[in-house]
């Protein structure tokens, strides 16, 4: 079975996810270091410059490692691993929960209205990663294996 047209576009989506998330990791490690610059006046450093660095580290550290989450779901979305449809569907059921909490904040008309079609969004990838042609795609390439090489194999 070739692969579905909508898995197709799902991992372009996360490929350019992962694409975002790394520029913004090492936007968070050059901000730590910007921002620890502008705290230190006059070659006098003041509270916070060392925080500043740390902060920016961790933050790049959390969006890298979100990067390559995002980048292995994407070849394995390409690739029809079964593995990769089950954390596409975490993620977009987590997406869809912090979507709902956002809601229950009142941050005023845009931000809801985003919020809404994010979440939108989040149930739309679940319900089509759960359609039987999709799950079938998934299945039939997880159960045809490793595909067999030219050469015979070795007997000792």
């Amino acid at each position: 079975m070739e692969r579905p047209i909508g898995v197709s576009i799902l991992a372009l989506l996360y490929w350019a996810g992962t694409a975002a998330l790394a520029l913004v990791a090492v936007l968070a490690f050059i901000a730590g270091n910007l921002v620890e610059r502008w705290i230190t006046v006059g070659g006098h450093e003041q509270i916070g410059g060392a925080a500043a660095i740390t902060i920016g580290v961790v933050a790049g550290v959390i969006f890298g490692i979100f990067a390559i989450l995002m980048g292995a779901t994407a070849w394995g979305l390409w690739s029809l691993r079964e593995w990769a449809r089950i954390v596409a569907i975490i993620l977009s059921s987590l997406s869809a929960l912090s979507r709902l909490r956002v809601l229950t904040l009142h941050l005023g008309p845009i931000v809801s209205t985003g919020a809404i079609i994010s979440l939108v969004i989040s149930l739309l990838i679940i319900w089509y990663l759960f359609q039987p042609r999709v799950v079938a795609a998934f299945r039939e390439k997880s159960l045809s294996g490793p595909t067999p090489t030219s050469e015979p194999p070795l007997v000792p």
